[in-house]
């Protein structure tokens, strides 16, 4: 696929499929699956497998079964489902700002974040796109990093603020404001540009060039930094975070 605006979707592969996002100029905002081995489209021209969105995609995918999760700059989150030769649509949940967080499956919900406009994290109920809960921030910060939740807690680090939150996933149904006790764990002030939250070992890792910052999941509290060269990424695995940089170096640490 040659795309005529960017691609800066994450790739997810299911089944034989690689599925991506495009941020074309309209009509041509499209969730597109090529074939994993081949790269070739599944389907036959007109009748390609894409789906169309009414603006562009910068939200990564995300696969649970047959059914594939994503957002939109139109401001919607969508349910895809993949088991048919043609993509067709199960729900779509509509909200007030961009979506460019990638969707995270948890249990029977998939919970995202939204921009500024909406500055809030929503859980659906993955089956038919009913909301469970809306936890909204008390200033237009746009939650567009990538959410962590592992045992029953949403970690959040929203772009362009100085707090990480932690917020109950099973929290009772309903909207939530900044400082509800009824779904707040905790928050905590951290530096600006908080890049996406990593859990590993109790800790819960990001990055904010340029240190490597980790603090205590349960509570919140600073535990330890780390200044790098220029970090980009990072990848936690066997008790070592890898991390790339802008530069022509990775680093290697313990967690």
């Amino acid at each position: 696929v040659t795309s005529t605006g960017g691609i800066y979707t994450s790739p997810v592969v299911s089944n034989g499929r690689v599925y991506f996002g495009t941020t074309d100029d309209a009509p041509a905002y499209n969730l597109w699956a090529l074939n994993a081995t081949t790269g070739g489209y599944i389907g036959t021209p007109p009748n390609l497998w894409r789906y169309t969105a009414s603006k562009g995609i910068w939200s990564s995918p995300a696969i649970d079964g047959d059914i594939i999760y994503f957002g939109s700059d139109d401001g919607k989150l969508y349910a895809i489902n993949t088991s048919r030769s043609l993509p067709s649509l199960k729900w779509t949940y509509p909200t007030n700002g961009r979506i460019r967080c990638t969707p995270t499956v948890y249990g029977d919900m998939v919970i995202f974040g939204s921009y500024y406009t909406d500055h809030s994290v929503f859980a659906l109920y993955k089956a038919n796109g009913t909301m469970i809960w809306k936890y909204q921030l008390a200033n237009q910060y746009n939650i567009e990093n990538s959410l962590a939740v592992t045992g029953g807690i949403v970690y959040i680090t929203p772009y362009q603020a100085s707090k990480a939150y932690a917020i109950y996933a099973d929290a009772t149904p309903g909207n939530y404001s900044e400082n509800d006790a009824g779904i707040k764990k905790w928050s905590q002030s951290v530096p600006y540009y908080a890049g996406e939250p990593v859990i590993a070992d109790g800790k819960m890792l990001f990055i904010a060039s340029p240190k490597l910052y980790a603090l205590t999941a349960s509570t919140g509290g600073p535990l330890w930094t780390y200044t790098l060269t220029s970090p980009y990424e990072m990848v936690v695995a066997d008790g070592r975070i890898f991390v790339t940089g802008y530069n022509t170096r990775s680093e290697e640490h313990t967690s």
